[in-house]
């Protein structure tokens, strides 16, 4: 893995944390993208946020609704506010660009649009399931899906996050 090799993505303002995992952290980078930094940098790393990018890809291309990946960059350390402590030493980071999705999530949704939002994970899920992907996150503890709610209705479920998912053979 050569990490100089990658395109190199300058925001116009410093990213802002938004969301962290046990892989990485989230960072919005403006109105429209975000990026998630994996908390640390080799070459096991560097493969699993490739698998993530190529099945997210894989299911948006396929129609399921997901995240829009823009794919793999290198990022300048100074372009982030906080870091994972082991990163501070890098000059740059791998980070996997994506379309920002608003939304909420399961747990922050309001009770009467359990049912629906349980409906509409359930579709998604099912859909990138015919096209050949499992994932294995728990629904009712999980915070890989984003719920798009107007008009006081639930839109959409958006799926994202797929570090934990696999290709079926």
């Amino acid at each position: 893995m050569d990490i100089n090799a990658l395109p190199l993505f300058e925001p116009l303002e410093k990213a802002t944390e938004i969301d962290h995992g046990k892989q990485g952290i989230i960072y919005r980078l403006d109105n429209h993208l975000c990026v998630k930094i994996r908390n640390r940098i080799n070459e096991k790393e560097y493969e699993k946020v490739q698998k993530e990018a190529g099945i997210a890809d894989d299911l948006y291309r396929g129609g399921v609704s997901v995240s829009r990946s823009l794919g793999l960059f290198r990022f300048s350390v100074s372009s982030f506010e906080t870091l994972p402590s082991p990163l501070n030493a890098e000059t740059f980071l791998l980070g996997f660009v994506q379309e920002f999705i608003y939304g909420s999530h399961y747990c922050d949704l309001p009770k009467r649009l359990h049912q629906e939002a349980e409906k509409k994970h359930a579709q998604e899920s099912d859909k990138a399931e015919a096209l050949g992907f499992r994932g294995f996150d728990n629904f009712y503890s999980t915070r890989n899906v984003l719920y798009q709610v107007e008009n006081d209705s639930l839109e959409r479920a958006v799926l994202i996050d797929f570090g934990l998912w696999v290709r079926r053979t």
